[in-house]
Parts: structure tokens; sequence; C-alpha cells
């Protein structure tokens, strides 16, 4: 029979695999220190423009950086954190195959809900290429303003600058005339593509006690995205709407679709339809 473990034996062993972890996330840090550095090089519309190098195709080279880095640490968070739970006793999260379709689109659901309507912004609409599908977007997203309105959700709406470009102050840099907020709306101005970065995004809707948030606006590649993946990291449930963003690109439809479909595949987001949307906050269990 194999001789038993002791406890100085047990010690040992957990100080090398503690001191092999400080080894991995000493790398870690060195190898995402060089990433954010090489990014840094990189210009805004060789980032976000999509086709701009002809291996992304429809996609961003943003896109592809997201894919093989935060991405796969989002999905590894994600498998350790239910398998704590599962070693803890709390039992493992329902499958999402559990859940009856139906249920999964019928309403916002994961907390009291608040609309997020990113950069609608008139000089976005006065690029050489026009936003793709405009006059629905535009509907779309005076429904969605109109139905939280009624359900008293907050509505966030927010506004993006750069020093070239979206000038805070100037005509370009206003929400499009199309939209009126109200005078009970809240406003946010970034100056990253997620809303949340150096901004009081988060801070708002934690004191408002908001845990889901409903997602719309331009464009969907840029701060659309990166606004979805943003609040799931902090842990938000998004539900990204479907038919209420886009962008100027040439094949701007296939660049909505396949962000749709990815955001959805990497579980960042729930898709619903702006018809769908249902702003009525769920009873607690």
């Amino acid at each position: 029979m194999p001789k038993p473990t002791n406890k100085q034996e047990l010690q040992n062993k957990a100080q090398k695999e503690y001191a092999a972890l400080d080894d991995i996330r000493s790398q870690l840090d060195t190898s995402h220190r060089h990433m954010l550095e090489a990014i840094g090089l990189l210009a805004e519309d060789e980032l976000f423009m999509p086709g701009r190098r002809t291996w992304t195709g429809v996609s961003t080279l943003a896109a592809d950086i997201n894919s093989c880095g935060g991405a796969h640490y989002r999905w590894a968070q994600t498998g350790i954190s239910g398998g704590t739970r599962a070693w803890s006793g709390e039992g493992a999260t329902a499958k999402k195959e559990d859940t009856p379709p139906a249920a999964m689109e019928k309403r916002v659901t994961g907390g009291k809900p608040a609309l997020l309507i990113i950069d609608v912004q008139r000089e976005l609409f006065a690029k050489a290429l026009p936003i793709y599908d405009e006059e629905r977007l535009l509907a779309n997203i005076r429904l969605l303003e109109e139905k939280a309105h009624v359900a008293k959700v907050p509505v966030f709406w927010v506004q993006h600058s750069t020093d070239k470009s979206l000038v805070e102050g100037t005509d370009g840099w206003k929400l499009h005339p199309a939209l009126i907020p109200a005078k009970s709306d809240n406003f946010i101005r970034k100056h990253h593509g997620d809303a949340f970065q150096d901004t009081p995004l988060k801070a708002e809707l934690d004191a408002l006690h908001v845990r889901t948030v409903v997602v719309a606006g331009l464009v969907t590649h840029g701060c659309v995205q990166a606004t979805c993946n943003g609040a799931h990291e902090l842990g938000y449930d998004v539900v990204l709407v479907k038919d209420a963003h886009s962008n100027y690109n040439v094949k701007a439809r296939d660049v909505i679709n396949e962000w749709n479909a990815t955001l959805s595949k990497n579980s960042v987001v729930r898709l619903q339809s702006t018809v769908e949307v249902d702003f009525e906050t769920p009873a607690t269990n």
C-alpha cells in the first residue's frame, strides 16, 4: 500500500503550486502589457474598419484581437466560476438548453433594466458611406426609448468624443435631431469604445440598482460591441437589440449579422428584437 501523505508533504506541494501560479501571473502581466503597447501603435481605423485587412473578412482587427485575447479569458472565467460553485456545494448553473427558448426571448431578465443608447450622433450620419438602414434604426431606437419611459426605466444617452472627430460641443457631436431625450434621461460622455471605461456609467447604474443593460446604437463593430463586452465583464446581464444597432460599412448588414452571432455565441449578450424587448422588471424569487 502507498504510504499516506503527511501534512508537511501537502504543505510543500501547495507552496510549489503557489510559486508556479505567481510565475504564471507574472507572464500574463508581461504579455498583456506587450499586447497593449502593440495595439497602441495602431490607428483607430486600422483597428475598427471592417475588411481593412483582407484576412479579417467583414470583421475588424479589433474583433480578432478580442477573439484571440479577452474572449478566451471570459470563457475560462465562466468555467472556473461554475466549477467553484459546484465544488462549494452551490450546484452547477442551469444549462442554457434547460431553459425554454420562449422564456429566453420573452422579456429582459436578470434584474432591474436600463436602456443604453450608444453614440447616435449627427457626425456619424454624415459619412461618405451612409448608416445602414438609417430610418429603421432611428425608428427602433425611438420605440425602445418610448417603451423605457412608459415602464419608468432609466435611459442613458452615451456620446463619444475625440480631439479629431465628434468634437465635444460641435454640431456633429450632438444627438441626431430625430431623437429627443426626456428631461429625466441620463447622459454619459466617453472617450473610449467601451462606455464604462473612465466614465461614471457603472456608478450611476449601480446607484439605480440596475443589473440588466439593453444596448442599441452606433457603431456595431466599434462602441456597441465594446460596451457589450465591457458590461458583460462587469457582471451585467446584457441584452443586445439585434435590429437597433448599425454602422456605415460597405458590408454593413454582414457586420451586424456577424457581431450578433459572435456576441451571442460567446454568451456575452442575449439577442432580442425591438418588438421583443419588454422592460417590465421580472419578479424576484
